[in-house]
């Protein structure tokens, strides 16, 4: 599937002024099994929700050396599949939550400012995820998403308890002072780590298994009549393998 839409997210973010690192509490993406295949699971929490189909905007895969190979999406009723190739060791996704407004009472509706007559504030909420799939050998490089978590080792040699070193980038740059959630799917307003000035935090993994972290921000719009603002959210997620010594 084309980029068009991190392209677009790209020019946004390069003509921002301002920009507000945010706790990861909306709702996000991250791509794990389910009934044995690989799904995009959305939602915060412990909840599973069902999307639009449409919504997956795109789906990339890489080797651990780096090279992209094959990747598809097989789009379900109320959901998406992932099917990478075999070699494939870190995959992205990217989602289009659409617009989302905000009334004076606090309720979130699906639809841009000027068809939502209360509207108190607006957002163009957009999706990212990076999973590891197998063994990379060291460290992540950058996957080009507009916001995302990188590991700074590879995250399927450690085990529970232990520290994984990530960075945080925004447009392919550091973001200082985001908050890190470090089990995004079992304590979505729980801990978190603040990233310092080179983006830059060392999380406690909280899972034998699957972990999910999370980071979200805000970046104000100019020009747009429908929202005032960018909502991102992106996630890491990897498996650890279960058992003992």
């Amino acid at each position: 599937m084309k980029a068009v839409r991190i392209k677009t997210v790209h020019a946004a973010l390069a003509a921002a002024l301002a920009l507000v690192p945010g706790a990861a509490r909306a709702h996000g993406i991250f791509v794990a099994q389910r009934h044995g295949d690989l799904a995009v699971v959305y939602g915060h929490g412990a909840a599973d929700d069902a999307y639009a189909p449409e919504k997956v905007k795109e789906a990339t895969a890489r080797s651990a050396g780096g090279e992209p190979v094959p990747v598809s999406l097989k789009p379900q009723e109320k959901y998406v599949l992932v099917e990478p190739a075999r070699e494939a060791a870190v995959l992205s996704v990217t989602f289009d939550g659409g617009f989302w407004s905000k009334t004076r009472a606090g309720k979130w509706i699906n639809k841009g400012r000027s068809e939502v007559a209360d509207a108190e504030t607006a957002q163009h909420s957009l999706k990212f995820n990076t999973t590891v799939l197998a063994a990379t050998g060291g460290p992540l490089a950058p996957q080009g998403l507009p916001l995302e978590i990188v590991p700074l080792a590879d995250p399927l040699t450690l085990r529970m308890g232990d520290d994984l070193p990530v960075r945080v980038l925004m447009d392919g740059k550091p973001l200082a002072g985001a908050n890190v959630l470090a089990d995004y799917v079992n304590e979505g307003h729980g801990t978190s780590f603040r990233t310092d000035k080179d983006g830059k935090a060392v999380i406690v993994l909280r899972n034998d298994g699957l972990n999910v972290l999370a980071v979200s921000a805000s970046v104000p719009t100019t020009g747009n009549r429908e929202v005032d603002k960018l909502g991102l959210h992106a996630t890491l997620s990897f498996t650890l393998p279960h058992g003992g010594d």
